[in-house]
């Protein structure tokens, strides 16, 4: 595995799989060790919503994206910023990685403008309006990987969510990485048979979304996907995360999604 510089966007099971961490965490020392500059950007999704039935707060989505309202900005930015990003660091640094572990809000990386709800109400979502990828490139300099949660502020200094995967391609397009991988819970973006579509272009994507085949959160990969392709990233894949190997095999298009800019 080599390449200039890649970010890989952690959710869904591999995040939480303690087993399937270690092998992850084992793949990208290698890379590291190769040369290859790595930034790791993850969510935390399904922590940030059992947190929240705990304290009695409902989560609500539009699209796969969390409406987050003030209460559960707190919850967001504890569980995020806090658990989910330690738990990430301390695995990878036990398999020799230096890992440094950072959210949004650190150094201005993401600087968000909140959205509105389906009710018009002006929540603590928000959509990536600027990135300052320097603490990023710094840390790469130092030999560093930035374990990057995705919580960062608005232009006022307010907390706001950002959606993981909008968050990692912000990154992937400000830092001049040539490689994306996001890994989550399924095997890749899913045609209307059910199976797997091994290379996918944008305008081809977009029409299956139209069509609702795809649906839910792989809609905010698929839009994301689009901006970090205009921002000159070259190689995106989506997929899954089973077995020692699977990073390497995503890259190089043995498994999963690869999405392009022209139709495919």
């Amino acid at each position: 595995m080599s390449t200039d510089s890649m970010i890989v966007k952690i959710g869904g099971g591999p995040a939480r799989d303690r087993t399937a961490l270690q092998a992850l965490a084992a793949e990208i020392h290698a890379g590291v060790q190769a040369g290859t500059p790595i930034a790791v950007v993850h969510g935390g999704g399904a922590d940030v919503s059992e947190f929240s039935r705990r304290l009695g707060i409902e989560s609500t989505f539009s699209d796969g994206i969390r409406m987050t309202g003030d209460d559960e900005m707190d919850v967001v930015d504890m569980v995020l910023c806090g658990l989910v990003n330690k738990r990430l660091v301390r695995a990878l640094t036990v398999s020799g990685i230096r890992a440094i572990g950072i959210s949004g809000a650190d150094g201005a990386l993401f600087v968000g403008t909140p959205v509105t709800d389906a009710q018009g109400v002006l929540s603590r979502t928000a959509h990536v309006s600027a990135v300052n990828p320097d603490i990023v490139t710094r840390l790469w300099a130092g030999g560093y990987v930035p374990v990057i949660a995705s919580p960062g502020a608005d232009e006022h200094g307010d907390p706001v969510n950002i959606n993981a995967d909008e968050a990692a391609f912000a990154v992937g397009g400000a830092t001049g990485a040539t490689v994306m991988v996001f890994l989550s819970d399924v095997p890749g973006v899913q045609g209307p048979d059910g199976e797997v579509i091994a290379s996918l272009g944008i305008a081809e994507a977009e029409r299956l979304i139209t069509e609702g085949t795809i649906t839910g959160g792989m809609v905010a990969k698929i839009r994301s996907a689009a901006g970090a392709i205009a921002a000159g990233v070259n190689h995106i894949v989506i997929g899954d995360y089973e077995q020692p190997g699977g990073l390497s095999r995503l890259v190089s298009g043995q498994s999963g999604t690869t999405i392009h800019g022209e139709k495919g």
